[in-house]
């Protein structure tokens, strides 16, 4: 039937199964007769479209009982691993799922021991981003690590503190006065051994 059409196709909302009551829509001007037809049309073709690719009865039978024996297959594998797990330790097909264990927690206690690892580790924690990431960083060592790595916080290295930029300043400003200072008194104390009187040369006399 589309092979066939000559005229272009669209898609728009009418007022459906008018066709039964003939032409009173449209002497109405409730409807036009191309929606009316074209509404009937497109029922006829949705009802042969849906004969010639319904599968046939035969065919869904034999799927319906394909699912049932795998669903009865799924079912006696299950009785049968059961009684194996119920009446021997070991098992011939799969090993026993483990029991849960049931664990007391205390949240105060898991909490202090957490915070005192994490003091252990010296580590001065804050909450920070990086883009879109949110973690924490260290504002002694200044790590960043993101929020499910916290973990390495407590595994990890022990936190060696970064000087800033003004404590490195005064570190190098100390050691160079310190330098300074001892390059002095090495010169101090040459020019004093050179001008010791067991070295110096014998002054002239002076006439009378």
């Amino acid at each position: 039937m589309l092979d066939l059409r000559k005229a272009e196709l669209g898609i728009s909302k009418v007022s459906s199964h008018l066709e039964a009551i003939g032409a009173q829509p449209v002497e109405a001007e409730f409807a036009f007769i191309c929606d009316i037809i074209g509404n009937a049309l497109a029922d006829e073709s949705a009802a042969i479209a849906a004969e010639w690719l319904e599968p046939k009865k035969a065919q869904c039978n034999e799927a319906e009982a394909i699912d049932n024996l795998a669903f009865m297959i799924c079912i006696r594998l299950a009785f049968t691993q059961a009684r194996i797990w119920e009446v021997t330790a070991d098992s011939l097909l799969y090993e026993a799922p483990p029991e849960p264990e049931e664990v007391d927690l205390d949240l105060l206690s898991n909490f202090q021991n957490a915070a005192d690892e994490l003091a252990a580790k010296g580590h001065w924690l804050e909450a920070a981003t990086r883009g879109e990431t949110a973690g924490h960083t260290c504002t002694r060592c200044t790590k960043f690590k993101k929020k499910t790595k916290f973990n390495d916080w407590l595994t990890g290295p022990p936190c060696l503190v970064q000087a800033t930029g003004k404590q490195r300043k005064e570190i190098i400003e100390i050691e160079f006065n310190t330098k300074a200072k001892a390059q002095t008194r090495e010169r101090e104390a040459n020019i004093n051994y050179d001008s010791s009187p067991e070295t110096s040369l014998p002054k002239k006399a002076r006439p009378a």
